[in-house]
């Protein structure tokens, strides 16, 4: 269906899954024909997934729409046991998925929150994932994460699937992003290859 999805004002929270690979996504947006979707003022949180091939997130994307995420409250996601995360982060507020391109992801008046760690050596955690191919408008969000990354892994404010950014658009701006003290694996924007440990070294990449 070509119609608009709206996903708004729902309390999401203690989710726990232990089955074997399963990720624990509360809104999991999989549209290959919607117009626009917009998830908007939801409260997610307490969401844990203890496998350990497993990821966990709050709002995770896989659509060719445009989407609108704003004024979500996303916070407490844990993954405590997965080993995965050299990739990609083992838990993220947000997380766009591989795989379709969509024309535009606007996330606007968001707050992410994330404090966990994990027993595994790549454990790693992200405010916000982008698998790269969508233009990105990212405008007044707080992407908290104080998360402890495992020995391999790292923290991250804004992480990126790839090197290419071009579509981080210009408009973006006002966002505070924070992921602890600056070092290695404290990181405002990682892409797998390339890291900012502070703000002004992000803003200057963009």
């Amino acid at each position: 269906s070509t119609q608009p999805i709206s996903i708004r004002y729902n309390d999401i929270h203690s989710l726990n899954s232990s089955g074997t690979g399963f990720s624990v996504r509360p809104v999991r947006i999989n549209s290959t024909g919607a117009s626009t979707v917009t998830v908007s003022y939801n409260k997610i949180y307490d969401i844990t997934c203890t496998e350990a091939l497993a990821y966990a997130g709050g709002i995770s994307l896989f659509t060719n729409s445009t989407v609108n995420i704003l004024n979500n409250l996303i916070g407490d996601i844990k993954a405590p046991n997965s080993n995965l995360g050299a990739t990609a982060p083992t838990i993220a507020g947000i997380r766009e998925e591989g795989g379709v391109s969509s024309p535009g992801i606007n996330i606007y008046y968001n707050t992410i929150h994330l404090a966990s760690s994990g027993s595994g050596a790549n454990f790693s955690s992200a405010g916000l994932y982008i698998f790269t191919f969508s233009a990105l408008r990212l405008r007044n969000n707080i992407l908290n994460n104080e998360s402890v990354p495992g020995a391999l892994g790292r923290s991250v404010a804004l992480w990126y699937g790839g090197t290419n950014i071009s579509n981080y658009q210009s408009v973006s701006n006002n966002n505070l992003l924070f992921a602890g003290s600056a070092g290695p694996q404290n990181l405002i924007f990682f892409d797998g290859n390339n890291s900012d440990q502070t703000l002004g070294a992000f803003k200057a990449r963009v």
